[in-house]
C-alpha cells in the first residue's frame, strides 16, 4: 500500500525547526482513503451510457432493414395482383368469346328451323290445295303458290344472313377495345414481373435511331435499375462515339422508353404501340366492312 507522506505542521512561531524523518500516524492518509473521499459519486446501476454515434448507426440498420422488408413485401403483393388481373382477364375474355358464340349459334339454329318449317308449309299447302281442286287449274294455282312462298323463304335466309354479317360487323370494334384491354394488361404484368424483357423493347426502338453525337433513352423508373446496368450493350448499338444517356421518366410506363435525339422523338411506350395496333385494326374493319 503507497502512503502520503505530509510535512508536520508547526503551530507556535519562532525559530524554523528542523525537519523530522519520523512518521507521524495521525499525519498520514492512505491513497486508497483519498479516491474513496474525492470519488463519492459512483455510476448509477444500469446507466452506462454508449456514444451517441453508435445508437445512430444501430437506429438506421434498423430503419434500413425495415424498409427493405417492406419493400420485398410490397414486391411479392404487386407480383400476386399482376397475377391475378392477367387470369381474370384472360378468363372474361373466354367467357365472352363462349357468350357470343353459343348466341350467334342459337340464333342461326332457330332461323334455319324457321325458313325449313316454312318451306315444308308451302309444299304442303300446294299439295294439298292441287288434290282437293283435282283439275289442272288446281295444281297450277298450288304450285305458284308454293313458289310464293319458296321465294318468301329465300328472302328470310338472305335477310338472315345480312343481318348475321351486319352484327359482326359492329361488334368488331368492341372485339377489338376488348382484345387490346386485355393486351395491356397481360403485357404490363409480364413486364412486372421480368423486367429484362423491357431492353429488346429499347432494342427495337434503337434501330430506328439514325447517326447523332447524343442520344437519350427515358424509361419508366421500374426498369431503369435493369437497363443502366445494360449500358455498354446498349452502346454499342450506337455509331461512332455517339454519347448515351439513360434516364428515369415517371411519365412512362413500365417497360416502355422514349428515345430521343438531334432528329426527334422515338416513342416506344407500350400503349403507344398498342395505340397504334388499335387503330390499323379498326382501319382495317372499317375497309372490309365498305367492301362488304
Amino acid at each position: 500500500m503507497s502512503n502520503i507522506i505530509k510535512a508536520p505542521q508547526y503551530g507556535q512561531v519562532g525559530p524554523e525547526r528542523p525537519k523530522s524523518n519520523v512518521i507521524r500516524v495521525s499525519e498520514y492518509l492512505a491513497i486508497e482513503d483519498e479516491i474513496l473521499i474525492t470519488n463519492e459519486q459512483p455510476f448509477a446501476s444500469g446507466e452506462i451510457q454508449l456514444p451517441d454515434g453508435i445508437e445512430q448507426a444501430e437506429a438506421e440498420d434498423e430503419s434500413i432493414q425495415a424498409a427493405r422488408q417492406e419493400a420485398e413485401e410490397l414486391l411479392a403483393q404487386a407480383s400476386r395482383e399482376a397475377e391475378e388481373i392477367v387470369q381474370q382477364a384472360l378468363t372474361d375474355a373466354e367467357m365472352m368469346r363462349q357468350q357470343v358464340e353459343e348466341e350467334m349459334n342459337e340464333w342461326w339454329s332457330q332461323r334455319r328451323q324457321a325458313d325449313e318449317a316454312l318451306q315444308k308449309e308451302a309444299m304442303d299447302d300446294g299439295y294439298r290445295q292441287g288434290f282437293a281442286q283435282g283439275h289442272a287449274q288446281g295444281y297450277e294455282s298450288a304450285w305458284e303458290e308454293q313458289q310464293i312462298m319458296v321465294e318468301q323463304a329465300r328472302q328470310i335466309l338472305e335477310q338472315s344472313y345480312t343481318a348475321k354479317e351486319r352484327w359482326i360487323q359492329e361488334a368488331e370494334p368492341f372485339i377489338i377495345t376488348m382484345s387490346m384491354a386485355i393486351a395491356r394488361k397481360v403485357i404490363k404484368a409480364e413486364l412486372s414481373l421480368h423486367p429484362e424483357k423491357s431492353l429488346a423493347i429499347v432494342q427495337e426502338a434503337l434501330k430506328k435511331v439514325q447517326e447523332v453525337d447524343k442520344v437519350t433513352i427515358c424509361i419508366g423508373p421500374e426498369s431503369y435499375s435493369f437497363l443502366e446496368g445494360k449500358y455498354q450493350e446498349l452502346k454499342k448499338m450506337l455509331s461512332g462515339q455517339a454519347e448515351l444517356l439513360i434516364l428515369p421518366d415517371y411519365s412512362i410506363e413500365e417497360g416502355g422508353c422514349v428515345i430521343r435525339s438531334a432528329y426527334g422523338s422515338i416513342d416506344a411506350k407500350v400503349d403507344s404501340q398498342l395505340e397504334e395496333i388499335s387503330k390499323a385494326l379498326m382501319a382495317l374493319a372499317k375497309g372490309r366492312n365498305v367492301d362488304g
